[in-house]
C-alpha cells in the first residue's frame, strides 16, 4: 500500500522523542478515516505501515511498529520495539512497550500494559489495571483484567479467564476453560487443563496438574507433585500435595 499518511507539521516531545501529528492522505473505509482526518503522534514515517492508524492523543514511537488494520487510539502508547497487528485495537492509557507482540484481534484497553516479550495473539482482552509482560504467550479467547497479572514463562491457550487480582506466572501452562479469580495465585510448574476454576486466595503451585472439572477455592493449596482430576472441589484449608 502506497503512503497513506502525511506530517500536518505539529509536534511535540514525547518523553524525550519528537514525535509528529498524522494526517490521512487517503480514505481507511474499514476504520471510518476519511482522507484529511487528523490523527495521533509517530516518531517516524516507518512506525505505522498498511492501512493502520494511529488517533487521537494516541504515541507510537522509538522503533515500535503498528501494521495491518491496527488501531491505537485514546491516550495509548505503543513503544520500544513492540509489533501490533492484524486488527488489533489499543485503545485509553494502554501501552504495548518493549519486545511486545500482540496480533490477532485483541484489544488492550484501560491502563493495561503488555511488556517484555510477551506474545498475545486471537481474540484476546487485556483491560482494566491488567498486565502481561515477561515471556509471556496468550493464544485464543482469554481475558485478562481486573489488575490480574500473567507473567514469566506462561502459556496461557483457549478459553481463559484471569480477573480480580488472579496471578498466572512462571512456568505454568493453561489451557481450556479454564478461570482464576478472586486473587487466586498459580505458579511453579503447575499444568491446568479442562474446565477447572480456581479462585479465592487459593494456590496451585510447583508441580501440580489439575484436569476436568476441579474447583480450589477458600485459600486451598495444591502443590507438589499433585494430580487432581475429574469432577473435584478443594476447598478451605485443604492442603492437597
Amino acid at each position: 500500500m502506497a503512503k497513506h499518511f502525511e506530517f500536518t507539521g505539529d509536534e511535540r516531545v514525547f518523553e524525550g522523542v519528537t514525535v509528529h501529528r498524522i494526517r490521512a492522505l487517503v480514505d481507511l473505509p474499514e476504520l471510518d478515516v476519511v482522507a484529511g482526518d487528523v490523527g495521533g503522534w509517530v516518531e517516524s514515517e516507518d512506525n505505522v505501515s498498511d492501512s493502520a492508524w494511529v488517533m487521537g492523543e494516541a504515541v507510537v514511537c522509538q522503533d515500535a511498529r503498528v501494521m495491518d488494520s491496527a488501531v491505537v487510539s485514546g491516550n495509548a502508547v505503543v513503544s520500544g520495539q513492540a509489533k501490533v497487528s492484524g486488527s488489533v485495537v489499543v485503545t485509553d492509557n494502554a501501552q504495548v512497550t518493549d519486545s511486545a507482540k500482540v496480533s490477532g484481534s485483541a484489544v488492550v484497553s484501560g491502563q493495561a500494559k503488555v511488556q517484555g516479550k510477551a506474545k498475545v495473539n486471537g481474540s484476546v482482552t487485556i483491560m482494566d489495571n491488567a498486565q502481561v509482560c515477561d515471556d509471556v504467550e496468550l493464544a485464543g479467547v482469554i481475558t485478562v483484567s481486573v489488575n490480574a497479572l500473567v507473567c514469566g514463562n506462561a502459556l496461557v491457550t483457549g478459553e481463559v479467564l484471569v480477573t480480580d487480582n488472579a496471578q498466572v506466572r512462571d512456568d505454568v501452562e493453561i489451557s481450556g476453560k479454564v478461570k482464576f479469580l478472586g486473587n487466586a495465585q498459580v505458579f511453579g510448574s503447575a499444568l491446568i487443563s479442562g474446565s477447572c476454576r480456581i479462585e479465592d486466595d487459593a494456590q496451585v503451585f510447583e508441580h501440580a496438574e489439575l484436569y476436568g472439572r476441579v474447583r480450589v477455592k477458600d485459600r486451598a493449596q495444591v502443590h507438589g507433585s499433585a494430580v487432581v482430576y475429574g469432577k473435584v472441589k478443594i476447598k478451605g484449608k485443604s492442603n492437597v500435595h
